[in-house]
């Protein structure tokens, strides 16, 4: 998933003087609530003519061993293109860990992906995912070769426009596939959020991606966590980033 700011009012200064003129005791409470829709939608299309790259701090484990390091996410710019016989606005990420074994000497390993995000245009069309092999050189993919179709816009996603702390839902559902010829249906995917107040009128913004296998049980296969920060004028920036399957649990945080 892409991630970009919106305006930011200067209400900082404004709240220092309400404190300054209540003649001390305890600070007013911020009663905030949060556009989510506005703000998750500001980091779909034409959001960068230039590439962003975010830095990361990565610990968790691959395997039996506990793993320490950093990483990296780097967004393209968004080019037209076409998903589903659709006119679409693509972006491709490119998402790396770089780590070692903790308290053993161990060589440098390299984990890595390429997911291409899919945006259609307001009631036009479906959007999704394809995530691409990892490129030479890596030790393996971190997130597996997929085809994802989630909806009929990306513009439609089901978010409220006020949400206020404790606000859960689902985002978005999908079916995975093995490529695009949708031949070889590997089950299904489903995105829930929640919001949790911080201080100051700000949020933590979750969005917890869950695939399930096709098997008739529906056995969870995967889970990619994002979190976002929301301030309270509803600017949105990536905080953290979590990747969990049978073989792997690592854990992204931006530095």
């Amino acid at each position: 998933m892409q991630m970009r700011s919106a305006a930011r009012l200067l209400i900082g200064a404004l709240f220092l003087a309400l404190l300054a003129g209540c003649g001390g005791g305890d600070p007013p409470v911020v009663n905030s609530t949060w556009n989510l829709k506005s703000a998750y939608l500001s980091l779909s299309p034409n959001q960068n003519s230039t590439p962003v790259t975010y830095l990361f701090n990565v610990t968790g484990s691959v395997g039996a061993d506990q793993i320490s390091g950093t990483g990296s996410l780097v967004l393209a710019p968004h080019i037209s293109g076409t998903f589903e016989n659709s006119a679409a606005s693509q972006q491709s990420s490119s998402l790396e860990a770089v780590y070692t074994v903790v308290g053993v000497s161990q060589p440098v390993m390299v984990l890595a992906s390429t997911v291409t995000n899919w945006f259609s245009s307001p009631n036009s069309g479906p959007f999704g995912e394809t995530h691409q092999a990892c490129s030479t050189g890596c030790s393996s993919g971190l997130v597996p070769v997929e085809y994802i179709v989630y909806g009929t816009s990306s513009s439609g996603v089901n978010l409220p426009t006020s949400a206020s702390t404790g606000a859960t839902g689902t985002l978005y559902t999908g079916q995975r596939y093995s490529n695009s010829t949708k031949a070889t249906p590997l089950g299904t995917v489903v995105a829930t959020y929640s919001v949790t107040a911080t201080s100051g009128g700000a949020a933590y913004f979750d969005v917890t991606i869950t695939e399930k296998d096709a098997s008739p049980s529906a056995n969870v296969v995967s889970t990619r966590k994002v979190r976002y920060f929301l301030d309270p004028n509803d600017a949105i920036s990536l905080k953290a980033l979590s990747l969990t399957d049978s073989t792997k649990d690592i854990n992204f945080t931006v530095r």
